[in-house]
């Protein structure tokens, strides 16, 4: 459900955010859409 969002955030901040902030974006984004099919499951 967050694919473009996450590709999106990856292709936006390639170029001007540090890879570190970038990989922290995506980590962060994964885990709350995981919490949030989580919580659509119960």
């Amino acid at each position: 459900a967050r694919r473009g969002a996450i590709e999106g955030a990856s292709s936006s901040s390639l170029s001007s955010e540090p890879s570190s902030f970038k990989t922290i974006a995506i980590w962060l984004i994964s885990f709350f859409d995981v919490v949030y099919i989580a919580q659509g499951s119960f």
